[in-house]
């Protein structure tokens, strides 16, 4: 898990530079075979090794795709890869990247810790921080699980402000949607889309939308909806059509209704509600909830999103 942290923000580095993700892989994949120093290989054994190394959990396909493009490698009658070593060429920079990437972790680590005995007011011994640590990866990877310092960690990352940490957690939750992409798909076949869809949201993906839980949530739904756009695009017609119903429509003003009370000092603000802290944040007076809920549902139409009348109606509508 360790080694995943940092080698999703290199990931997120390495696709600056080459804006292609099998070219990202392929940098990988020459790095493990100068450090092993492998003459010959199956992808069943990169695959595991690539695991091992980097923490990436990635299909034979998506490795298999990456190989072609390596022109040192030649493959044999059996299905083993074989290194020419006269056309290896050694990466450069990449061991001051990964090392960098994990000299900010720890940075970042040691500062969460400060943070949590600060607000607890006690030491954490060395299990207890091995359980930050595994809880802080958790959360990173947004496997979605609270636990017991998952509130302390997201309040920590939310008051943050050393730039190094956080353009480290930036690169983290960018090289996620990257990884993310090629671990449940091919992304070559992407926007091949040819049925016609309508997509419901839910209240807390709207507010994904607009970032009110967060830059990694917005950036997951930004990854989404940039993949509609452009199958629509393609499509030269509408083909996924993006709706809400009005019972979410109802449930969004209630939660302003409730952020309103929180301003106007008649309801308390939960730390656990990411959403909630957020529309509040800034605002002295009712009236600037107002302006964000006005903001908000002007969002929702400015990006295409209908509202469905009937919720028992919805098969007979795309």
């Amino acid at each position: 898990m360790k080694e995943l942290i940092a080698s999703l923000a290199v990931f997120r580095e390495l696709y600056d530079q080459r804006k292609d993700i099998y070219d990202v892989l392929m940098h990988f994949i020459s790095v493990l075979i100068a450090e092993k120093g492998l003459k010959c290989f199956t992808t069943v054994l990169l695959t595991q090794q690539l695991k091992d190394e980097f923490g990436f959990r990635l299909p034979e396909a998506v490795i298999k795709t990456s190989l072609k493009r390596l022109s040192y490698l030649k493959k044999s009658n059996l299905g083993e890869y074989i290194v020419d070593s006269s056309k290896f060429e050694t990466i450069k920079n990449f061991t001051s990247l990964y090392e960098q990437s994990n000299s900010v972790y720890h940075e970042m680590f040691g500062r969460l810790i400060d943070y949590i005995k600060k607000i607890t007011k006690k030491e954490l011994s060395d299990s207890e921080k091995e359980i930050v640590q595994k809880e802080l990866f958790s959360y990173l990877l947004d496997e979605g699980e609270i636990m017991q310092y998952t509130k302390y960690i997201a309040a920590y990352l939310i008051t943050e402000t050393e730039p190094n940490i956080r353009s480290i957690l930036k690169d983290i939750r960018e090289g996620l949607i990257l990884y993310s992409g090629i671990t449940y798909s091919d992304i070559s076949r992407l926007g091949s889309w040819n049925t016609e869809i309508a997509v419901y949201f839910d209240t807390e993906i709207l507010f994904q939308m607009a970032g009110f839980d967060g830059e990694l949530y917005k950036m997951f739904f930004d990854d989404f909806f940039a993949y509609v756009k452009d199958i629509n695009t393609k499509s030269q017609k509408k083909l996924i059509k993006l709706r809400s119903f009005i019972s979410t429509r109802k449930e969004i003003e209630t939660f302003f209704y409730k952020a309103c009370e929180i301003v106007a000092g008649k309801d308390i603000l939960s730390p656990e509600r990411t959403a909630m802290s957020t529309i509040v944040q800034n605002c002295k007076l009712e009236s600037d909830v107002i302006i964000k809920k006005s903001d908000f549902f002007t969002l929702l139409t400015t990006n295409g999103i209908e509202l469905e009348e009937d919720e028992l109606d919805i098969t007979k509508k795309v």
